[in-house]
């Protein structure tokens, strides 16, 4: 059982900080706590225990009699989750698709803690990180309450020894997966980027200023300017320094660089011109694209070292890397799209279960409550001159039960003492589920 750690650092690996998930604030704050407790040397995950009053005391909601019940349901729902991962293996990338937690328990009589546990798949992610990874102190986002200013906080932070970072306005919607929420760059840019740029000035170690990238006269891309936040220690006083870790950019930076090296570019001042003028990327997306096209064309491309330099200056490839994003953004929904409906059936029979459950306890009280001869015997002169009035009656004669019966008792306690929606399931999944009503 991990608790209690005084560790303030959220360490994680650069693909979990770029993949494609859509948690609310609460998600995200049980998650991140979560990461604090893990050890440095943890070789595999532990049950983790969170209690209510470090939450309260961390985000500062000692006045939100809700964090409880908030803390645990955003607990339950990371348990529906699924994290869209893309990683590097020997056989080329692939996407992980996983849930991130699996087990959440809580007391029965009791509301200091819950017990949560990350799912095995996480562990190249969040344990033994040697490089590519990032590394925060949490007091930086525990005054954010939103959640895409969070993100956006990660995502920079991790280029901030860089300097910048550049993004397609169409790839960072999908990351913080708000493409269908704000179609239009200009909401996008008013309820997302200067949104996290008030909160990452306010609240955080660093700021931005940003620079809008256009293609003919939409906004294509943005660059984004990452600065040191001095502003953020006049609210922290005496509090100690904040550590920081960017060791995960410089080593993707030397990884590109040896690629680059590798294919006769060896000047320094013409690589270190390239990672200043094109994003990381742009840069490793049409390296992967010159190689294909080589292995593709065997010794057509004489000087390879010049082609490389002008397909990513030039944008040789560059329909084909956006073509590329559009394709695995539409497989990405796709695939979101197949989930939905699994998730919605699982729910939709959850609740029908629950539903069902609760009915027949209300029966049950009902039976106990008013079921007597003398209503047993109103309720069979109303079924006498139905087909299986006999049979009911020859059961009760041998003193057998009689399914039939029930059945009749059931239907007259339900119509003369619930509402519709106690009594129907139909009802009741329309009036409070109607998003499941027509799955």
């Amino acid at each position: 059982m991990a608790s209690r750690d005084t560790n303030k650092l959220i360490k994680k690996a650069n693909e979990l900080v770029e993949s494609r998930y859509k948690f609310d604030i609460w998600e995200t704050r049980v998650f991140a706590k979560m990461i604090t407790l893990i050890n440095k040397d943890d070789e595999d995950f532990k049950t983790y225990r969170i209690y209510i009053k470090e939450i309260q005391d961390d985000f500062q909601l000692s006045k939100n009699k809700d964090a409880y019940k908030r803390l645990k349901d955003g607990a339950r729902r990371l348990m529906r989750h699924i994290v869209k991962i893309t990683y590097n293996t020997d056989e080329g990338e692939k996407i992980l698709e996983t849930p991130v937690i699996i087990g959440l328990e809580t007391l029965v009589a009791g509301k200091s803690f819950i017990d949560v546990s990350f799912h095995p798949n996480m562990k190249p992610f969040l344990l033994q990180l040697k490089s590519q990874f990032l590394m925060y102190d949490i007091r930086n986002i525990l005054k954010i309450s939103s959640v895409h200013s969070v993100r956006i906080y990660e995502l920079l932070k991790q280029y901030e020894k860089i300097g910048f970072r550049t993004f397609l306005v169409e790839e960072l919607k999908d990351i913080l997966q708000v493409s269908e929420k704000y179609p239009l760059y200009a909401n996008f840019k008013q309820r997302i980027i200067k949104k996290a740029q008030k909160d990452l000035e306010k609240y955080t170690d660093i700021s931005f200023t940003y620079e809008e990238i256009k293609k003919v006269r939409s906004v294509e891309k943005i660059k984004f300017f990452i600065h040191k936040n001095r502003s953020s220690q006049k609210d922290s006083g005496k509090e100690e320094t904040i550590l920081v870790e960017a060791s995960s950019v410089i080593d993707e930076v030397n990884d590109l660089r040896a690629k680059l090296k590798k294919q006769g570019i060896n000047e320094d001042k013409i690589l270190n011109t390239l990672f200043k003028t094109q994003s990381l990327e742009h840069i490793r997306a049409t390296l992967q694209k010159c190689q294909a096209h080589f292995d593709k064309n065997k010794g057509t491309v004489k000087n390879q070292a010049g082609y490389i330099l002008n397909a990513i200056n030039k944008g040789y490839y560059e329909n084909e890397i956006l073509e590329d994003a559009g394709n695995l953004k539409r497989e990405q929904k796709r695939k979101a799209q197949e989930f939905s409906q699994v998730e919605k059936e699982s729910q939709y029979k959850t609740i029908k279960a629950g539903f069902h459950k609760n009915y027949a306890t209300k029966l049950s009280g009902l039976k106990e409550q008013y079921l007597d001869e003398s209503l047993l015997e109103q309720i069979l002169e109303a079924k006498k001159n139905t087909p299986f009035y006999g049979m009911v009656q020859r059961s009760i004669q041998n003193n057998e039960s009689s399914k039939m019966l029930d059945a009749w008792i059931n239907d007259y306690l339900a119509e003369t003492y619930l509402s519709e929606e106690e009594a129907s399931f139909d009802i009741y999944l329309k009036k409070y589920h109607p998003d499941l009503a027509n799955r």
